[in-house]
């Protein structure tokens, strides 16, 4: 019950972000996606968009984090990123390191998809307590 908690929320925003990104990015970034380098570089910001909110959503899952959990959150990370930098791997998850505008527009996009979880998880406050398994706080 903890984790759908957690997860429903984030789940929400990071389908919303991305969905939101896909929408609205090409048009701003005249984009035309029967481009096959355009729609790259749409793709690639949408992985790095489900990354980020991916660890968010696995850190607050993961809670307390000054413990093995926390150790496991960065490894996950870590992995991530060094993950991109390994030609074959980036390759495969057709991930482009962003760089010069497109690494601000990445940064945007990452403000941007951070606000919106933010906005799903203040939305899910009112049934975060009807799924905790903490008898003090369980509302029956």
């Amino acid at each position: 019950r903890r984790v759908v908690a957690f997860a429903i929320p984030g789940g929400a925003a990071i389908g919303l972000a991305t969905l939101l990104n896909s929408w609205m990015l090409p048009p701003i970034m005249h984009w035309n996606l029967d481009h096959a380098a355009d729609l790259t570089l749409l793709r690639s910001t949408n992985a790095v968009l489900i990354f980020v909110l991916a660890m968010l959503v696995l850190a607050r899952v993961s809670r307390p984090l000054r413990s093995w959990r926390g150790l496991l959150v960065v490894v996950f990370a870590v992995a991530g990123v060094v993950g991109v930098c390994i030609p074959p791997v980036a390759r495969f998850f057709a991930v482009i390191v962003p760089s010069g505008s497109m690494l601000v527009t990445t940064m945007v996009v990452l403000v941007l998809a951070l606000a919106v979880y933010a906005v799903c998880r203040v939305a899910a406050l009112p049934w975060s307590g009807r799924v905790s398994h903490d008898r003090r706080h369980r509302r029956d």
